[in-house]
């Protein structure tokens, strides 16, 4: 396959949006749920952990953390809560799900704790990883992809 200034590969099999990567993202709600994330990753590789800064996840901050969620370049999400959130961390995974893409959710309190929960949720990254890394890589001609905002990638790059 030639590869041009406008082509280039993608993982397109997932069917939703193309991505360059295919990562597995573990997002925490509240900061206090933030070990998980950081120890799932230290024990899956293949596995960006987000650790949600703040004590609550807002109307505000809700559509950030669902749009990174949503991200071509991100495989499949474990979103972990603690259950005290304004807008829980079901609400938010249930969100991402809408995007075709494997998301779960884990309660920190539900499952017993900190150190339970990172188990459960490496147990659950292992398998999403081992997925994500079947998919293949296809020619993409970003000239296709278009802009929302105006003409396609292409037009753009023309100087």
């Amino acid at each position: 396959m030639k590869v041009n200034s406008y082509t280039c590969t993608m993982l397109l099999e997932r069917g939703f949006r193309p991505g360059i990567r295919n990562h597995v993202l573990v997002m925490s709600t509240v900061l206090c749920a933030g070990p998980v994330p950081t120890k799932v990753a230290e024990q899956v590789h293949g596995v960006v952990p987000l650790v949600h800064p703040w004590c609550n996840i807002t109307k505000e901050t809700f559509p950030v953390l669902s749009g990174i969620g949503k991200h071509p370049n991100v495989a499949a999400v474990i979103v972990i809560g603690l259950e005290c959130e304004d807008l829980n961390h079901e609400e938010l995974a249930a969100e991402i799900a809408k995007s075709g893409k494997p998301c779960e959710a884990l309660s920190v309190r539900r499952s017993g704790g900190t150190l339970k929960t990172a188990a459960e949720a490496a147990r659950i990254a292992e398998a999403m990883v081992r997925r994500a890394s079947r998919a293949k890589r296809e020619p993409f001609d970003i000239g296709e992809r278009r802009n929302p905002w105006g003409p396609s990638l292409r037009q753009e790059a023309t100087p």
